[in-house]
């Protein structure tokens, strides 16, 4: 007689929230990646994306997919509370529909809050456990940069995050949780060991291209997964821009025996608070990194990475910062990319490609931080936003930066400004493409990204810089008015002071009581 498919339910729902961006997120910022129910998610299936490495594994096992939601949104303020409410009832109520399944695979970023739900993710794994019961296994993908809780990891079966930055391995950790998926319905139980040091940061953010500290660690964590009785070790560097209480590195080792994996994760910890030499904290500024890319004499553009107002930190996008130094400093053959300023948009729209004028760009958010910047400018040509990825991250995969202007600053060779409807991070190069703009071709590319355009641009550069021109993802981290998150914490506090803080952290989770 032939075994009956198991049948699994699959969806996702990521979003990494900077807790100080004063922007409600909606659930129309969504449209930035994507939105998708039911059937629609197999449009994912030849994506590097999670969704499509669940699908891949599911066709391997031969199981039934019972798909949910896919929603994807790139980072931004906390999402409204009453559409995380509908979000999450729409996930519960296709989970109630759907039947008895026997078991749940989900895509969840880790770093999600909402303006009432601090701990998103696993609030959404409780309401998940809560329909389908104790024994029926949930697994769930993370980004590397989540910050996990210790409610998460109680209300799922095993977590396991990406292993690059740039992310680039978001198929290949879909199939990891649903080869983990499989040994749960196989019948192999798993206990979860989470562990957390007083950390805002470490490991060089969890660099891995160009390599860093973290790719020792993460070789380490292959290593580990190939002995028998460990099914993962998850390494999570953390996003410190959320004041949430477990903001910051985290590491969950899941296995057959709670002792080897409590001295696994206590392990880890260790290498984590050895690392912390590797953190930047100080970056050069607009004007010194400007300075530095136009004395370079290389072949290829150089790629100034303005990281503090980057929108994949959660940050407005709005900052004309950089901008204003690249025409302090007489740039050539330039582009900035992205502003995010709708009324620039709006009024270049207006105005008509070809025409000139005065626009007012950015600093619409924090103007007391990121002032806005009067230029007179050619509006080259708009358009509606909408492109579809090339890779390495989000290969095949459709996002739209709302409707969009490239307006030029100097005339012909001078410098290219995109502006956008919506606050996007430069990770694609057909994001330039789209504009008419080939990027091999430029001489400076000053970009919304941190490591994340590396893999895309960094191939095309001779120089990689990065800049904190201002901006709420600054890693200025003692300048951000935390006030839930705990105390004291590297690098906000001194090291002995967060050394006690983990002893006491560490303390309380292996007696059972409530973490403080």
């Amino acid at each position: 007689m032939t075994r009956q498919a198991r049948r699994v339910a699959i969806g996702c729902v990521m979003h990494e929230t900077n807790s100080f961006n004063r922007r409600t997120s909606r659930l129309s910022d969504f449209v930035t990646r994507y939105l998708l129910r039911g059937e629609a998610l197999w449009e994912l299936a030849d994506t590097n994306t999670e969704i499509a490495g669940f699908l891949d594994e599911a066709r391997r096992q031969e199981w039934q997919v019972v798909p949910l939601i896919a929603a994807t949104c790139a980072p931004s303020g906390p999402l409204a509370a009453a559409e995380w409410t509908e979000l999450l009832e729409e996930l519960v109520a296709m989970i109630n529909g759907a039947g008895a399944v026997d078991a749940v695979l989900l895509g969840l970023h880790g770093a999600m809050m909402t303006e009432n739900e601090p701990d998103a993710e696993a609030a959404l794994l409780e309401a998940v456990r809560s329909v389908v019961g104790e024994d029926i296994p949930i697994v769930a993908t993370l980004d590397m940069h989540a910050n996990v809780s210790p409610r998460m990891v109680a209300a799922s079966d095993a977590l396991t995050a990406y292993r690059s930055y740039p992310h680039v391995d978001q198929r290949d950790t879909g199939q990891r949780a649903a080869r983990l998926l499989a040994k749960r319905l196989e019948g192999t139980q798993f206990e979860r060991v989470w562990r957390q040091p007083a950390l805002l940061d470490t490991a060089a953010h969890g660099r891995t291209s160009p390599s860093g500290p973290m790719n020792a660690l993460l070789a380490e964590a292959d290593a580990l997964e190939a002995e028998p009785g460990i099914a993962t070790v998850s390494l999570q560097i953390g996003f410190p821009w959320s004041d949430f209480p477990y903001a910051g590195p985290s590491v969950v080792v899941t296995g057959d025996d709670r002792q080897r994996c409590t001295t696994l994760a206590e392990r880890f910890v260790r290498r984590f608070e050895a690392l912390t030499d590797t953190v930047e904290l100080d970056y050069p500024d607009a004007d010194q990194a400007v300075a530095e890319a136009m004395g370079a004499n290389g072949t290829g553009p150089v790629v100034l990475a303005d990281f503090a107002d980057n929108p994949s930190g959660g940050a407005y996008g709005d900052s004309p910062t950089l901008l204003r130094a690249l025409l302090d400093a007489k740039a050539s053959n330039a582009v900035f990319a992205t502003l995010c300023d709708e009324q620039s948009v709006a009024r270049a729209t207006a105005l008509g490609v070809g025409a000139q004028g005065t626009f007012e760009l950015g600093g619409r958010w924090v103007p007391e931080l990121t002032p806005p910047l009067v230029v007179t400018a050619e509006v080259v040509c708009l358009s509606d936003g909408n492109f579809v990825c090339e890779g390495p991250m989000w290969t095949g995969t459709r996002q739209s930066l709302g409707p969009s202007a490239r307006l030029r600053i100097g005339g012909v060779g001078g410098i290219e400004v995109i502006v956008t409807s919506r606050a996007v991070a430069v990770t694609d190069r057909n994001l330039l493409r789209l504009f008419g703009i080939e990027p091999a071709s430029m001489g400076l590319l000053a970009l919304k990204s941190r490591n994340h355009c590396r893999a895309a641009f960094g191939p095309l550069a001779q120089r990689y810089l990065l800049v904190d021109a201002g901006g709420i993802a600054s890693m200025r981290l003692d300048r951000l008015p935390y006030r839930h998150l705990r105390r004291p914490i590297w690098p906000l506090d001194t090291p002995a002071t967060h050394n006690a803080a983990n002893n006491a952290l560490n303390n309380a989770l292996n007696n059972n009581e409530e973490a403080p």
